[in-house]
């Protein structure tokens, strides 16, 4: 057992005791560090001016990532690298800094430490950086200033300007054997009226579960990281997942995939993207880079949402939550595993270790919709995940229709299922679904939108599917 925390910052070694682990990454970088590059503007990740790199000494190829410093507790940090703005400058400025100047990209400047991270990031992975790539990468950056096109020009143009990459300066051989050398027993932490326990093997953390049933379980904590930061989290005791590597792997198996509950969503995005497109089109949908290469499948599961966005596919497809305990494995589909508000079919000493999904068959078609006030990095007003089975007559066999955003939970619109079930879909059934579903859902007006609208969004997103499927 080891009661300190233990990181690369910049290409140093840092070492933590516990009077530092719950606070956010980017307070920890100010106050402590004095590295005051690293912006903090809405705690909320949602505007990137605290963006850093982070690579996670864990990984195979380990590779630096964006991710949101304002929302990621510092313990999280544990057997990690890190790289600040103030960290990829060497000799000279990094080409992204260097092009942002002679482009004027920045004005007011504080978003730009980030908006470089950002960019620096899409620099690591050696591809060809066109403007579609630029503002992918810079989802997650707000600027109120430059209106983004001298930041788009300052991108486009450092690409031809050779340097060293960050990997090779920051992520040594010799460095990564020490921090894994350091980081190898559990980790276990008492701060204030916090505990946090960290263990190296899911045995390990079924036990302190056991022992410790009203504990909060952390996979990524992109949403502990906000509560954390408004105060708005009773819970005492922590377990996080962040050091058990079965917990980090995709395996492909025949019939299905599991996806481990340490699974980033970047990384399903990219790493299924042949087998699941229609969930990999999801998650470019779902939120910002940094969100995304932290943030995991299971986590936005466990979270319980009303509008979460992959509740809805994955109860379309069929997918089923995996839970253990001390006492054994239990398999829920998802559908079944929301049984009101926030609150899940989950035992109080469960983890959920991992989701099932089961490959779509050749006569399953997927569909999926999300409708927000923005595009990109927004809460859904209403989202929806469509299955529909056919044969070789497209009469349907099997379909699931399932709406986020139209009741306290994702929940299934069964009756309308029931009346598409052995029929052709034409438009005249499209009509009496739709007015089916003005009595099986039940949304609530709110500061997103009114019930009506939501009802009549539902009512068109289903028209919509039938006029992409025929």
């Amino acid at each position: 057992m080891r009661h300190e925390i233990g990181f690369y910052l910049n290409g140093k070694f840092i070492q933590l005791g516990l009077d530092v682990a719950f606070l956010n990454l980017s307070q920890f970088l100010r106050e402590q560090k004095a590295l005051v590059g690293t912006k903090i503007v809405c705690s909320e990740g949602d505007c990137g001016a605290c963006s850093v790199l982070l690579a996670d000494n864990r990984s195979l190829r380990p590779s630096f990532k964006t991710i949101n410093s304002c929302i990621f507790p510092v313990f999280l940090a544990d057997n990690c690298h890190l790289v600040t703005i103030e960290g990829l400058e060497d000799k000279a400025l990094h080409p992204i800094q260097e092009c942002m100047v002679d482009f004027q990209g920045a004005q007011c400047g504080f978003c730009s430490p980030g908006i470089c991270i950002s960019l620096a990031s899409l620099f690591e992975q050696k591809n060809e950086i066109t403007e579609k790539n630029v503002k992918n990468a810079l989802t997650g950056n707000l600027c109120r200033c430059t209106g983004y096109r001298p930041i788009i020009d300052a991108a486009l143009a450092a690409q031809n300007i050779q340097a060293e990459s960050l990997t090779k300066r920051y992520l040594k051989k010799k460095h990564r054997a020490e921090l894994s050398q350091f980081c190898q027993k559990p980790l276990t932490i008492f701060s204030g009226d916090k505990t946090l326990f960290a263990p190296n093997r899911l045995k390990q953390a079924l036990e302190i579960k056991n022992k410790n049933p009203l504990s909060k379980v952390i996979g990524s904590g992109t949403d502990i990281g906000v509560g954390l930061n408004k105060g708005h989290l009773k819970t005492s005791t922590f377990i996080s997942l962040q050091q058990i590597p079965q917990l980090y792997q995709i395996q492909k198996m025949k019939g299905h995939v599991v996806v481990g509950a340490k699974v980033s969503l970047a990384q399903i995005e990219n790493e299924l993207k042949t087998d699941f497109r229609e969930l990999s089109r999801l998650i470019k949908l779902f939120a910002s880079p940094q969100i995304k290469n932290v943030a995991t499948l299971v986590g936005n599961v466990a979270n319980g949402s009303p509008i979460s966005d992959t509740a809805p596919y994955l109860i379309a497809v069929g997918a089923k939550v995996m839970a253990q305990s001390i006492k054994g494995k239990r398999e829920i589909p998802v559908d079944q595993f929301y049984l009101g508000y926030k609150k899940l079919d989950l035992r109080p000493n469960e983890i959920v270790v991992g989701l099932k999904l089961p490959y779509l068959k050749k006569n399953q078609h997927v569909l999926f919709y999300k409708v927000s006030t923005r595009k990109d990095l927004d809460i859904a007003t209403v989202n929806a995940a469509f299955m529909f089975e056919q044969d070789e007559n497209k009469k349907i066999t099997n379909v699931k229709l399932v709406y986020g955003g139209m009741g306290p939970t994702v929940m299934r619109a069964k009756n309308c299922e029931g009346l598409f079930l052995g029929q052709i879909l034409n438009k005249e059934l499209i009509k009496k679904g739709q007015s089916i579903l003005l009595e099986e859902l039940s949304p609530l007006s709110d500061l997103r939108a009114s019930k009506e609208y939501r009802m009549k969004v539902a009512q068109n997103l289903l028209l919509k599917s039938y006029l992409e499927l025929y």
